[in-house]
């Protein structure tokens, strides 16, 4: 048997990978097994936490939600622990402790810890890294912990700790293979995320009256948008009011942001508040101004106009669509999609709008085959079909030059692709642009 203690993050990262036979397997079992194995005092600190955790589920800007809620926790002076998923670039990006990637080192350490305690025990990708983010939490002394639900709600791994406030950023079809598929399967799956006696805030204002019904019965305390909370988008600025217990109301009118969608905004500072952090409006606009969400409407390039938004289903695309109307001149879609994914549902929000696809297949067993993509958009659409990622931004920068705007998305697969490929590709257009071949 090899000498786990010598190998390095990748070949850590690897062997997990390998573990178990699937990449996803749903249920609690097995990491409460293990989380149990490590230790008493772990275990005990999982149902009862010293922080104050907070869970962050939902189809879509939980990601958006954890990045606001984290940097006002620090600008508040409280430490703080996040742990999201997917990375973009770096597997470390899932892991920030007061707001900076862990190191290599700190998660060697816990790898270490759990394959020693997992004995027999399969744990899937998630379900181990889930346990380093639990690990790595217990091990440093923080004020609030906030934990990305991975995927649904009620056996995803995540769940296994006791929260404080739940957080539901939406709820739309996604992922049915595994949730189910109406949104009501779907929202039961979600909103099990909430606990008895504790805050449930659900930033969504679009859900049923029988989805509330569901998170009324779990017996948490229920904060609605458009009930409890409210937001209101003005012609430059977007307004929020939060209702106290005692009737009052704190009213903030903050700038508006174009990577931050409204909703994700409103939950993130009712979250804040709910975590007794005093907020005020110019700490607010800073935030908002100087924000970065990498991948989320994410501008990187303005000479080609550059976006890339790594939205991936129905709801998440609808918003990307209403987003770039406003643009001027030529739109150039470079799309890349996972095959599991209702793929013509989804890009239904941007046909027929004059804008011309680059579409390209994806590395991954997964990947939708460029050509599939086609067949899902309505023949009368402007399509070229392109091997790789790298190859269809490649064509979308010769053809955008200075006059349009390319945007990027379908996948966070597709945007890492961007990412790795922009800066060379970037550099060899403008080499070109200035007469050097």
């Amino acid at each position: 048997m090899s000498d786990i203690s010598r190998l390095n993050l990748e070949q850590w990262l690897e062997k997990i990978e390998k573990q178990h036979p699937s990449d996803i397997e749903f249920g609690l079992d097995r990491i409460e097994k293990v989380a149990r194995s490590i230790g008493n005092d772990f275990y005990h600190w999982l149902k009862h936490p010293n922080e104050q955790v907070v869970l962050i589920g939902g189809t879509n800007g939980k990601g958006t939600t954890v990045a606001i809620v984290e940097r006002l926790c620090l600008d508040s002076d409280l430490s703080v622990f996040s742990y999201t998923s997917p990375h973009l670039l770096c597997f470390n990006e899932r892991f920030r402790l007061n707001g900076e990637q862990v190191t290599d080192q700190q998660l060697l350490q816990v790898f270490n810890l759990i394959e020693s305690s997992r004995g027999s025990i399969q744990l899937t990708f998630f379900e181990y890294t889930t346990l380093a983010a639990f690990l790595i939490a217990f091990e440093n002394d923080l004020d609030v912990l906030l934990l990305e639900i991975g995927l649904g709600g009620r056996l995803d791994a995540v769940n296994l700790i006791e929260p404080d406030i739940s957080v539901i950023t939406s709820i739309s079809i996604d992922h049915t293979d595994w949730l189910g598929q109406s949104l009501i399967d779907i929202a039961e799956e979600k909103l099990a995320i909430a606990r008895k006696n504790k805050k449930l805030i659900l930033a969504d204002n679009k859900l049923s009256v029988e989805m509330l019904k569901i998170a009324q019965n779990s017996g948490a305390e229920c904060l609605l948008l458009g009930k409890d909370f409210y937001i209101e988008e003005k012609d430059t600025a977007i307004e929020v009011k939060i209702q106290a217990k005692n009737n009052s109301a704190k009213h903030y009118l903050v700038e508006k942001s174009l990577s931050v969608h409204v909703n994700n905004l409103a939950g993130a500072l009712t979250t804040a508040i709910h975590l007794q952090i005093n907020l005020d409006e110019i700490q607010l606009s800073d935030l908002l101004s100087n924000i970065v969400l990498p991948g989320r409407f994410e501008e990187i390039s303005t000479i080609p106009h550059i976006i890339v938004d790594v939205s991936h289903n129905e709801q998440a695309i609808s918003s990307l669509s209403r987003r770039i109307k406003k643009f001027k001149g030529p739109i150039y879609l470079v799309c890349g999609m996972l095959k599991d994914k209702a793929i013509k549902q989804s890009l239904k929000a941007l046909s027929g709008s004059g804008y011309q696809w680059i579409l390209c297949d994806l590395s991954t067993a997964r990947g939708a085959r460029a050509r599939y993509i086609q067949q899902q958009l309505p023949q009368n659409e402007q399509v070229k079909c392109m091997s790789d990622v790298e190859s269809a931004l490649k064509l979308a920068i010769s053809k955008a030059k200075n006059q349009g705007s390319i945007i990027v998305f379908g996948s966070f697969l597709t945007v890492e692709a961007a990412f790795r490929s922009f800066q060379q590709t970037i550099d060899q257009y403008k080499l070109t642009e200035s007469g050097l071949k």
